[in-house]
């Protein structure tokens, strides 16, 4: 809600999961105008480190098996291996 559609209430935010053999993918999609992953500020880089956000992609990356953002950055495909 917050980053995606900033906040407005007549965006949709589309969340599915799927689970396929040893795999769990989940599948978040928002309205907004997108972002280019490869721009954001590593949060762990001293000059960011005090910085209160960009931290959500980071944790995904480190968090998933495999992450993919799709749509211009509107939809954020993570994978885990089960």
């Amino acid at each position: 809600m917050q980053h995606g559609n900033q906040f407005d209430d007549q965006k949709q935010i589309l969340v599915s999961c799927r689970k396929r053999g040893h795999q769990f993918r989940l599948i978040i999609s928002d309205e907004g105008s997108g972002f280019d992953p490869v721009n954001i500020p590593d949060p762990t880089n001293a000059d960011h480190i005090e910085e209160e956000g960009g931290r959500g992609v980071f944790l995904m990356k480190q968090l998933t098996d495999e992450i993919h953002f799709l749509d211009q950055g509107r939809t954020v495909e993570l994978m885990w291996k089960i």
